[in-house]
């Protein structure tokens, strides 16, 4: 049973030695394509690290957990040390690395609490039943001593009744009391052997349990050691999955947290009204009907995209169209130009769940001979979406009786860091 307590406490060691070493790994990989880093987010980084392994070292860890926090120890010492020498990227990913070990520290220590204490019971159980055992082997052994000495005493009653019957006066009276003693033992035997065959029945019985507690506990080791690899693979799989988009939603709530700070909702409005007054639009040349007529085909190209059916929104746009995407930061503009091939294949790779659309300032109006849908989207709460606002302003042209988009124009509204504008 010792073995097998030390057997399963090694089995929970490497688990968790393959639990960081596959942590390690995914955070490796996820860090190398961070670009720049701010001080401020490598110092709270550190600072959660730090708080992850003094909750962790106020345990008492099992030996598959002190192995994780040993290594987050490593891991949140060469952070500071990058931090002191200005590597703030390689101290960012030793933080995460140093937090995430410490709570899988947390994590095993507890499970490995549950299957120590599961092992425990059946040990308990086995050890109550080898004393039973133990105790029905030494009254079956009394009982043996008994018979024997019985069958002895018998064998001296016999031999005295054989000597007796040499003297005729006193054979029948010594005859008959051996006789009646001779019952008695016989009784007395048979009372011996009928304790001896309950005896023999109750250590057989406790040899079969013996025997199923052992395969038990057998059994029990191997659902053990298998769940313990099942939850490391899936825990695996679960954060490989998880990783970039967890990086990309930290990322998006960061933004908006300094963008609600540094007040960028002035700034955003004074670049969309510097924008609108410095277009100049060209002079209408269809009527207000016609504008009205094209509605039903605008309102078709929105709920394709509203229904994320994006092979019937791309339907609207004329072969050749072509877009612009205009980037706002603090009021200065980037623009960069669309193929018809980029402007379809941005749209493909756009999120329609990502974004709100603003319905009450949705605009539609006439520029030149053109019909333009001008849509604002805010991105939606808990989104990976890299800006705050996107204004989709679609020209349409009448083709024949069909409106067809001929050109988009895109506005992102965002102060974006450079390493994740793609």
């Amino acid at each position: 049973m010792r073995r097998l307590r030390h057997v399963s406490r090694r089995l929970s060691a490497l688990a968790a030695i393959g639990v960081v070493a596959s942590v390690i790994a995914g955070v490796t990989g996820c860090s190398a394509g961070l670009g720049t880093v701010y001080p401020s987010q490598v110092e709270d980084a550190i600072h959660v690290a730090e708080l992850s392994v003094a909750r962790a070292r106020a345990r008492d860890l099992s030996l598959a957990a002190q192995a994780a926090l040993a290594a987050a120890e490593v891991k949140l010492a060469e952070a500071k040390q990058a931090l002191a020498d200005e590597d703030g990227l390689a101290a960012h990913a030793a933080a995460q690395q140093a937090r995430v070990q410490a709570e899988s520290a947390i994590s095993l220590d507890a499970q490995s609490d549950a299957y120590q204490q599961l092992i425990r019971d059946e040990a308990e159980r086995h050890d109550a039943n080898a004393a039973a055992l133990a105790s029905a082997r030494a009254e079956a052994e009394n009982t043996r001593h008994a018979a024997e000495a019985i069958q002895r005493e018998l064998k001296a009653l016999r031999d005295q009744l054989s000597g007796f019957r040499t003297s005729a006066n006193d054979v029948v009276g010594q005859k008959q009391a051996a006789e009646r003693r001779t019952r008695e033992l016989e009784r007395d035997l048979s009372a011996s052997r009928q304790s001896i065959r309950r005896m023999t029945e109750l250590l057989e019985a406790a040899r079969a349990d013996q025997i199923a507690t052992q395969r038990q506990v057998a059994s029990l080791a191997e659902k053990v050691q298998g769940a313990a690899a099942s939850m490391d693979e899936a825990r695996r799989r679960e954060r490989e999955a998880e990783a970039e988009k967890q990086r990309a939603r930290e990322l998006a709530q960061a933004y908006t947290q300094r963008i609600q700070t540094a007040g960028r909702e002035t700034a955003r409005d004074q670049a969309l009204a510097k924008a609108r007054a410095e277009a100049r639009p060209a002079a209408p040349t269809i009527s207000p009907d016609t504008v009205r007529r094209a509605g039903s085909t605008l309102k078709g190209w929105k709920d394709a995209w509203a229904g994320k059916d994006i092979a019937r929104h791309l339907t609207y746009y004329l072969t050749g169209a072509e877009g612009e995407r205009i980037t706002i930061r603090g009021g200065q503009e980037t623009r960069t130009r669309l193929t018809h091939a980029q402007l379809l294949s941005a749209i493909r790779a756009s999120d329609p769940a990502g974004w709100d659309e603003r319905v009450k300032r949705t605009t539609t109006y006439a520029v030149g001979s053109n019909v333009v849908a001008e849509i604002p989207y805010q991105r939606r709460s808990g989104s990976s979406a890299l800006y705050e606002f996107w204004i989709r302003k679609a020209f349409w042209d009448r083709r024949g009786s069909d409106w067809r988009i001929v050109r988009e124009e895109w506005r992102y509204y965002d102060e974006v860091p450079q390493f994740t504008d793609r």
